[in-house]
Parts: C-alpha cells; sequence; structure tokens
C-alpha cells in the first residue's frame, strides 16, 4: 500500500478483493497511509467506516460521475482532504494493540488461589435485588426449577 500511496491519491477497493480477506483490510490499510479508498460497491451495500472516510461508487450510480467526482478531488485539495477530517475524532486501532493487553488479563494468576468469580452466586444476588429491572427475560436463569414432576434441577 505505501507505493501506491506514494504514486497514487486513490485505490480501487472490490468488496471480495483476491489479495486480501476482505475488503475492510484494504480500506484500513489505505487509512494508514493517508489514500483515499474508492469501494466499489453495490447501492444495497453499507460500508462501516468512519463518516466521509472513503468514496462509495453506490452513491455515484450514473456513467462517468464517479470518475467526475474523483477529478474534482484531485482538483481541489481542501475536498480531497475532506476525508482526513474523520481522523480528528476517529483512531485506527491496531487489532494487536487492542487484543494483546486483554490475553494479558487472562493469563493473569488470581492474586490469591481462591479469589475466583462465582457466576452463579453473583447473578443470583444481583437477581435477587429489588432495586435491579428484569435483564430480558433471564433474571433468575441460574436458579434451581422444579420439573412438573416436582424434582429440582440445575
Amino acid at each position: 500500500m505505501r507505493r501506491v500511496a506514494d504514486a497514487y491519491r486513490f485505490v480501487l477497493v472490490e468488496l471480495s478483493p483476491d489479495c486480501f480477506e476482505s475488503a475492510y483490510d484494504v480500506i484500513y490499510e489505505a487509512f494508514k497511509h493517508d489514500i483515499v479508498p474508492v469501494v466499489l460497491a453495490p447501492p444495497d451495500v453499507t460500508l462501516d467506516v468512519p463518516p466521509n472516510s472513503v468514496v462509495n461508487s453506490a452513491e455515484l450510480q450514473q456513467p462517468g460521475q464517479l470518475a467526475a467526482f474523483l477529478r474534482v478531488l484531485m482538483a481541489d485539495a481542501s475536498k480531497y482532504e475532506s476525508f482526513f477530517a474523520w481522523k480528528r475524532t476517529y483512531h485506527v486501532a491496531n487489532l494487536e494493540e487492542l487484543m494483546c493487553p486483554l490475553c494479558v488479563a487472562l493469563l493473569e494468576q488470581p492474586m490469591r488461589p481462591g479469589d475466583r468469580l462465582d457466576l452463579k452466586e453473583w447473578h443470583m444476588r444481583r437477581a435477587s435485588s429489588p432495586a435491579d429491572k428484569p435483564l430480558y427475560g433471564v433474571d433468575g436463569s441460574f436458579e434451581e426449577i422444579e420439573n412438573e414432576y416436582g424434582e429440582t434441577q440445575d
């Protein structure tokens, strides 16, 4: 992507790229290198990207409309730069930055061997609290229930 960014202002992105696992891999690589992704998408596809960060061909369906729009962006630096304004309020997080602390936390030993969360006890304490509202009908789901024969089940 670095070579593309050095030579071009845009990168064309297919929804099913041959060299990447997903279109989002290409889009987020482009974000890292300050190049505007031009996503070739049908009208019924919604992209999960920051606002005004990609050119979506679904919004430019008339013949020649996409090419004309890209020419406008190339001629007007402020319009082109507007596709990077999202970086003031959003951040592209590296998956390793997010997952490494989680993995470390999961692998840490508890401070004391007996300090383990008893999920059933925690849930029962919360479910029996009068101040708590029902949680979408699952409150009490860990309680013992009696079947139709009067036998207790967990």
